[in-house]
């Protein structure tokens, strides 16, 4: 027989409406609906919406959803902080029941942090416990118990409810890993706890919890003797689902020990309340489980009126695939009696079902994989960060003091310059020289502020590159090797030959944009060699060394006669060669062409390289000279966005300018300057 209860034990299974408070929902929810309708927009309607969101969790996941988004947009508006991180942790709820594990874990991760700030311990709890639970579902068991463990050092002393559902999960964590004393120690320490609560649900559960233990311990007398315990305590309270469970617990037991009467006794009992409780998912593993009996005895007619039975509560696909084993009992049955035809046609039934789920079941672990290698990637990125961040704020901490000191150091030197003007008048020549060099180190002070503000700006973007831009490519790449590497033997040539094509792409694109990051970093001080050149001789070597892209893409360029200038060979040609592939690459047109022209000024050497392309929008004529600013995705332009910003970085280091005129859909016209010299 097959569990007959969830084993990990959501925080939030403890509705506001268990037990009589179910019953009464038909009439509670209309009651909400017209406070909601009533509230003015405020705290109270917030919350309102919050208990409909959860009271809807389960029957209707849409309107659930619909009720938590509003509370979440209320929230915000309203500045409310316990109400957003309520929102957000129904509907991290609700994505995890729709399958979305790494959203409703990202939606955990935001309330934790908000309830951790107001603070709100229950919140706290619960983020990690339905986290934990996740981890849990994907075998990240070590990963869960530390959540776990979390969750219990925050959960208030009079929370009881939150107290016994986490020792449990800690329980039945330690118990997955084969550490039966650590899973005894918690399930009975959650049962202790238990029996000082007044709610009938919470024993019940922890007994359940328990007969789970002892189960897949194989310690059948204690089974039964709890078991026993279960069905007195469920009966005072009226609880049908633990005397459900514990009857077809002593019916597992004595089919076990092959006293199968005894054991039809027992699931005949659990059989009639779940009748009365219409209770499907559990008559049909009872069924299922006497039909197991039937065909011990060789009683092969009961075999299949049981199994019709079982069928008979199957309402939808998915649970008729989890129950194939079913159709194995029917071709089982009608082999006995000499039907071969029939068990012929069943075996086939059983046979395509089973290879049908051992495919999904596959599918599954790719995609568990996939979910793990993801999951320890985000986590190692996220102590990375926190690291950096240590790290910064301890070098901010240590600019802050230098530069404390340095200002006293200064006025310090300013006061001993006032004190000698004042006393040695005589000797005004002495004075000026000194002022000039406090003026001097003030000044020299201030620019390396402003250097340090630009590196630590240009560490942030650097940071960011790490956690963004990076971050995809290098997460493929780590996944789609992880598949190709666990499940070679069961890939195709194509499968195999397709994820190493995306491998290779995505190793690709990080090579690029580490090259672009290193040709960026490079440029710090000015230009390292200046020559007279020519740029006319520059340009041609741009030519050649797109070739094949000018010609795959059909473009004409013209360049009018420039003079030599004076300026650094290698600078002049990466602006170019960058303003260049901008106007092939961002250039739909059947025949991309380019204008190359120059005229001289009176202090400046002005450049213009003029296209018929795709032309930039209104409003970001300027932002796409800085670092890593992408005005389209990568999937219809490749790029890193550092071209244009490595070109503004050149100038910038000899006084000269660059700048954009332009029109969407209309081309573009990059202007630069260079000073002569």
């Amino acid at each position: 027989m097959k569990i007959l209860c969830s084993l990990v034990i959501s925080l939030f299974l403890i509705s506001p409406y268990t037990s009589a408070q179910e019953r009464s929902k038909e009439v509670l929810l209309p009651l909400l609906k017209q406070k909601v309708a009533a509230q003015q927009i405020d705290t109270q309607r917030v919350n309102i919406l919050n208990e409909l969101s959860w009271a809807y969790h389960r029957s209707n996941a849409d309107s659930s959803k619909i009720f938590a988004e509003k509370a979440l947009q209320y929230s915000i508006d309203l500045d409310y902080p316990k109400g957003k991180a309520r929102a957000l942790n129904l509907l991290a709820i609700y994505y995890s029941n729709e399958g979305a594990s790494l959203k409703s874990m990202e939606l955990n991760d935001s309330c934790y942090n908000i309830a951790s700030i107001i603070p709100d311990s229950f919140l706290m709890t619960a983020a990690l416990n339905d986290n934990a639970n996740i981890k849990l579902s994907f075998g990240l068991k070590g990963d869960a118990l530390e959540d776990y463990f979390k969750a219990l050092e925050l959960i208030p002393h009079n929370n009881l409810v939150a107290k016994v559902f986490t020792l449990s999960n800690i329980g039945i964590i330690y118990q997955m890993q084969g550490d039966s004393a650590l899973a005894e120690k918690y399930i009975l320490n959650s049962m202790e706890l238990a029996e000082n609560s007044s709610n009938p649900f919470i024993k019940s559960a922890s007994i359940i919890n328990y007969l789970n233990y002892l189960d897949s311990n194989k310690d059948y007398q204690a089974l039964k003797v709890n078991a026993r315990k279960a069905i007195r305590l469920a009966k005072l309270h009226q609880d049908n689902f633990t005397l459900i469970i514990a009857y077809a617990y002593l019916g597992k037991v004595n089919q076990s020990e092959g006293l199968f009467e005894s054991a039809l006794n027992y699931f005949e009992k659990a059989e009639d309340i779940a009748i009365s409780s219409n209770s499907k998912d559990q008559l049909l593993h009872i069924y299922g489980s006497m039909a197991t009996i039937y065909n011990s005895l060789n009683k092969p007619d009961q075999v299949i009126f049981f199994v019709d039975k079982a069928m008979e509560t199957i309402i939808d696909q998915e649970t008729q695939d989890a129950n194939t084993w079913l159709f194995g009992l029917y071709a089982e049955a009608f082999s006995t009696k000499g039907d071969f035809e029939k068990a012929y046609q069943y075996q086939k039934i059983f046979k395509a079902k089973t290879d049908s789920l051992n495919n999904k079941n596959l599918e599954k672990t790719v995609h568990e994989i996939t979910i793990k290698n993801e999951l320890a990637i985000e986590k190692k990125e996220r102590k990375e960060i926190e690291a950096k961040k240590a790290e910064q704020a301890k070098a901010l901490s240590y600019q802050k003091k230098f530069t404390q000191a340095l200002l006293i150091v200064g006025f310090l030197a300013l006061s001993l310059v006032i004190v000698l003007l004042s006393a040695y008048r005589n000797k005004n020549r002495y004075n000026d020289r000194l002022k000039q060099k406090v003026k001097e180190q003030t000044n020299s002070l201030q620019q390396k502020n402003t250097e340090l503000a630009s590196s630590n700006e240009e560490l942030e973007n650097f940071a960011h590159i790490t956690s963004h831009d990076l971050k995809e490519p290098v997460r493929n790449i780590l996944s789609f090797s992880k598949i190709l590497m666990d499940n070679q033997a069961n890939l195709s040539p194509v499968q195999q030959q397709h994820y190493t094509n995306i491998v290779y792409s995505r190793a690709k694109r990080v090579n690029i944009l580490l090259e672009d990051v290193l040709e960026f970093s490079k440029i710090r001080k000015g230009i390292k060699e200046v020559n007279w050149i020519a740029p006319n001789e520059i340009i041609q070597n741009i030519q050649e060394e797109l070739k094949r892209l000018i010609k795959e893409k059909n473009v004409i360029i013209h360049v009018n006669d420039i003079p030599t200038i004076h300026f650094g060979e290698t600078e002049l040609f990466l602006i170019l060669k960058n303003l260049i592939e901008n106007g092939i690459k961002y250039n739909k047109s059947e025949k991309p062409t380019l204008h190359i022209e120059y005229k001289a000024e009176e202090s400046y050497h002005h450049f213009s390289v003029q296209d018929n392309g795709i032309g930039v929008e209104k409003g970001f004529e300027k932002k796409i000279f800085a670092m890593f600013f992408r005005l389209h995705n990568k999937q219809d332009f490749e790029g890193t966005g550092l071209g244009l910003a490595i070109c503004k970085r050149i100038l910038e280091k000899v006084n000269g300018k660059i700048w954009l005129e332009t029109q969407k859909n209309k081309g573009s016209i990059f202007h630069f300057t260079i000073p002569k010299i």
